[in-house]
């Protein structure tokens, strides 16, 4: 079960960088402005994204889709999947899906609910998360794809429901002990509680 899930996992992100809406769309939340020793409290921190660092100036040049679209005619995209997924699924200690029991929007919130809930607890004994976005975010995003690319993603829903039964699979979590010093770790920021609050009237 676990070598079909990283097949769809491979696959999904290489779907992510084959497409143009899915590309800008995924390098759209990542915050470069920021620089690589920086959070910051919407979008993606680069140095949250575990990038090493002699990649770290090609991964910045990917957001170019002009030169994602030349690389792509020699496999990059494949490539891209394999590197984003391949280790490390096969050397995370456990691996979860979060299902939503439909589409539906109480559905959906229910399972952004538990996602949350599980993550917290996971964090409260020790336990490290990495979250796994691509299947949810082109499986069942609402992004048009390039026909050929749209043949590609009805496969792959239909293969993500076949193997997870009782619902729809949105995300992927891997979960471990990291041997990574806590403080030399780099995450994204949170908003603060007053962004949140509604005004008194």
């Amino acid at each position: 079960m676990r070598k079909e899930a990283l097949r769809l996992l491979m696959q999904s992100e290489a779907l992510r960088f084959a497409d143009r809406t899915l590309h800008e769309e995924l390098f759209r939340a990542v915050r470069f402005d920021v620089g690589w020793h920086r959070t910051c409290e919407e979008g993606l921190p680069p140095g949250a994204l575990g990038i090493e660092r002699p990649l770290r100036p090609f991964f910045k040049a990917l957001r170019n889709w002009a030169l994602m679209r030349v690389l792509n005619m020699f496999g990059a995209a494949s490539v891209l999947g394999v590197r984003a997924a391949l280790l490390p699924v096969v050397t995370s200690p456990m691996l979860f899906v979060l299902q939503a029991e439909s589409l539906e929007r109480k559905h959906v919130v229910s399972a952004g609910r538990m996602l949350e809930r599980f993550w917290l607890n996971a964090e409260a004994e020790g336990l490290s998360v990495q979250p796994f976005a691509a299947v949810g975010a082109v499986i069942y995003g609402g992004a048009c794809l390039d026909k050929r690319l749209e043949k590609r993603r009805t496969e792959l829903r239909a293969r993500s429901e076949a193997l997870f039964e009782a619902g729809s699979p949105l995300i992927f979590l891997r979960v471990g002990v990291s041997r990574v010093p806590e403080s030399s770790l780099l995450r994204s920021g949170r908003r603060g509680t007053n962004d949140f609050a509604l005004p008194n009237v």
